[in-house]
């Protein structure tokens, strides 16, 4: 299973190219972006989306085209894919290769610009987010992994066992700004 999924336009200097590139079959449905700004490249910054997600940007963690680190404002172009009404809309590939499909409880689109031209995650650097999503109640939440979707590639490519916290009460969900109404 898929919990979450960080995509980014290609990356300079031949480095392997993150690059989700969306085929939405009904473009007109396609899911709007939320716009987010890290306020100094430099610093890094913690970002709150409006569900509740949280996208963790450690200092330095962009490069222009030419591998020099971006300083100053980055608007961050984001949205998730909630279901799999979402992930059709957006054209997800639902394939992981021909024996697996896609099964996923949430995923996420991230990209990332100054001045209007794309930036890119430095190779040293990485993104967290905590996505906010809803699962089936008595999904094992251990067999949850995370996957990248490599255009090079043209697959989805195994990142990492994903590191599940279930927000079951009142207390937790306040801990992190949302109210039991809002999950």
């Amino acid at each position: 299973m898929l919990k979450e999924v960080a995509f980014f336009d290609s990356k300079p200097n031949d480095q392997i190219s993150e690059v989700f590139s969306l085929q939405a079959p009904l473009p007109s449905f396609d899911l709007a972006y939320g716009d987010l700004v890290v306020k100094n490249a430099s610093v890094g910054e913690t970002l709150l989306y409006k569900s509740g997600s949280q996208i963790i940007v450690p200092p330095a963690a962009f490069i222009d085209e030419q591998g020099v680190p971006i300083k100053g404002a980055v608007q961050i172009k984001y949205r998730e894919f909630n279901d799999h009404i979402d992930m059709f809309l957006a054209g997800v590939p639902k394939e992981i290769d021909q024996h697996q499909n896609l099964q996923s409880v949430g995923m996420m689109e991230i990209k990332g610009f100054q001045d209007g031209k794309p930036v890119f995650l430095a190779q040293d650097k990485t993104l967290d987010v905590a996505l906010h999503g809803s699962a089936i109640e008595g999904l094992p939440t251990a067999d949850l992994d995370v996957f990248v979707y490599s255009n090079q590639q043209d697959a989805w490519q195994f990142k990492s066992k994903d590191d599940v916290e279930l927000l079951e009460n009142k207390e937790k969900l306040e801990k992190v700004g949302l109210s039991p109404d809002d999950s």
